[in-house]
């Protein structure tokens, strides 16, 4: 009745990802009846196919509890390994955003572009290096939190390097891709304050849109890699694609 719980009860299971009610309180009360079966078969000799029934019973209780468990913990690893945990909360990881432009991608109606914005923080190991890596993640989170704030309910911006974030946006065919990358690179004009010291972080941007640039999330990434290494190169905020 535990192990095998109807569909539903499934969905309910892996959305609050928490064990669903009477998971456990079924093969627990079995498990109570089970020893309690076994006990008095020992103690009165009762027949043997008795003791074996109740014996078999309470080995199939502890082994689906111990199955229980390890779901439980996988389910927890799945939904925690989304997320990064040094930047901002509700900031996503690389393996998010993969899923999530994979599902953008897919959902793509024939008017509109998908697009990718690649983020590289300039000069982040020398600032990691004289305020010490503490601060270094506190700067992190701090610029997170500002990219989160800016896309707001268009999307989610993901950490997927040491000091690079990136942001996959939907637009109707004909749009400007910059405008994605030009409002995150706002954010950056104000200057964060770490333990009294202002430091004004600068940072290079790249822009890919489908289907010029490419037309799955991993050309597409490829390619905002290449203009935004170009735009470091030239000292520029924003650098998209020719084409």
């Amino acid at each position: 009745m535990a192990a095998w719980p109807a569909r539903n009860r499934r969905n309910e299971f892996r959305r609050n990802s928490a064990p669903v009610r009477g998971l456990n309180l079924v093969p627990v009360v079995f498990g109570v009846v089970s020893t309690a079966v076994l006990t008095l078969s020992l103690i009165h000799h009762t027949s043997k196919a008795t003791s074996f029934m109740a014996l078999g019973s309470l080995s199939l209780v502890i082994m689906r509890m111990a199955i229980t468990q390890g779901e439980v913990r996988q389910l927890g690893k799945r939904t925690s390994v989304k997320h990064a945990p040094t930047t901002s909360p509700g900031l996503s990881n690389r393996r998010a955003f993969f899923e999530e432009g994979e599902l953008k991608l897919a959902s793509l109606k024939d008017s509109q572009q998908f697009g990718i914005v690649l983020i590289d923080l300039d000069g982040f190991k020398e600032v990691n290096d004289t305020i010490g890596h503490s601060h270094g993640d506190e700067l992190l989170r701090i610029i997170g939190q500002r990219f989160a704030n800016e896309v707001a309910n268009h999307g989610a911006v993901a950490r997927i390097g040491g000091d690079e974030f990136a942001y996959t946006f939907v637009m109707d065919s004909g749009g400007d891709p910059l405008t994605s990358a030009n409002g995150l690179a706002q954010t950056l004009h104000t200057p964060v304050s770490l333990d009294g010291t202002k430091i004004r972080v600068r940072a290079s941007i790249g822009v890919a849109v489908s289907p010029n640039h490419g037309t799955t999330l991993g050309e597409l990434l490829r390619s905002a890699d290449v203009a935004m290494y170009d735009a470091k190169r030239r000292h520029r905020r924003s650098v998209p694609l020719p084409g």
